[in-house]
């Protein structure tokens, strides 16, 4: 059930809130997300308050990027938030999400399509994603939680790292990213619509497919009728993608071991999972 804080702020919004029957959401590692009717409204509440991985800055940009995704039709709309953005309230909207199993490629090039649309969406302004911020965020996060620090105990993540670091993040123009495109976060309404923003930013176009493919291993034997229907400029080749693709697997790795929250599962999960992305990193790199 919703702790009753939770209750008393959303009750004070929505005086008809039905707390007592809100149905839990199935996903989510730390988060908790719940669907609940308030008089003639249905809300899905987005509780992100036990994530500490995420500062007031970022929970500013989710905000201000979601906001825009949903002015156009990308996103749920957004009706409140609260808690500096850590709680967040969005409208219901009754569609499956992606059953991530299976996707055909009638799906699978309307989502990719959906994602050149939002590239005509401006950006607001800022800097590019870097993706070596989030390694070097996750991994400051490790070792305090471990007291080892995955940079030192894997010098290819460290060599990563430096090179993403002094990389151009910029080589395509700048769009807004969703950057989190796990099957749980794809809702088949019409039009498709995108769930979860807190991790949007604003970068290179080819990092949405990379995050899509990491989440989504399986959907690497279609990679070259992704690129095709991504209509890149300058375009990207499968080893570019791939190599993209094994970078936001490491994030993804560094995030969950981080999210943990108890020191040894932590060094469980960076230590199996990052030697193995990391040689299949070295494998592309070796391919390209």
């Amino acid at each position: 059930m919703m702790d009753v804080n939770l209750i008393a702020t959303l009750a004070s919004r929505w005086p008809g809130l039905d707390a007592a029957h809100a149905t839990l959401l199935e996903g989510g590692t730390i988060n908790r997300t719940w669907a609940v009717v308030a008089g003639e409204d249905r809300l899905v509440v987005h509780d992100r308050r036990a994530n500490m991985l995420r500062g007031e800055g970022d929970r500013l940009r989710e905000l201000r990027l979601h906001g825009l995704a949903a002015r156009y039709g990308f996103a749920p709309e957004i009706l409140a938030s609260f808690e500096a953005g850590a709680v967040l309230v969005t409208r219901y909207v009754a569609a499956p999400v992606w059953d991530g199993s299976t996707m055909s490629p009638d799906v699978l090039t309307t989502l990719v399509g959906r994602l050149v649309a939002l590239r005509r969406v401006a950006p607001p302004p800022g800097p590019a994603f870097n993706p070596a911020e989030d390694i070097r965020g996750y991994c400051e996060s490790l070792t305090e939680l471990t007291g080892r620090n995955p940079l030192e105990e894997f010098p290819r993540l460290q060599r990563l790292a430096e090179r993403e670091r002094h990389a151009p993040h910029s080589v395509r123009t700048n769009c807004i990213l969703h950057n989190d495109l796990h099957s749980a976060n794809v809702l088949l309404c019409d039009p498709l619509q995108l769930l979860d923003w807190e991790y949007a930013t604003v970068g290179d176009p080819l990092h949405d497919l990379a995050s899509l493919l990491a989440a989504q291993p399986s959907l690497t034997r279609h990679v070259e009728l992704i690129l095709a229907t991504a209509q890149l400029d300058p375009a990207a080749g499968r080893s570019e993608l791939l190599e993209l693709a094994c970078l936001h697997g490491i994030l993804a790795d560094l995030w969950f071991a981080a999210a943990a929250g108890e020191a040894g599962a932590a060094r469980r999960l960076a230590g199996e999972k990052l030697h193995e992305r990391l040689t299949m990193l070295a494998s592309v790199d070796r391919q390209g």
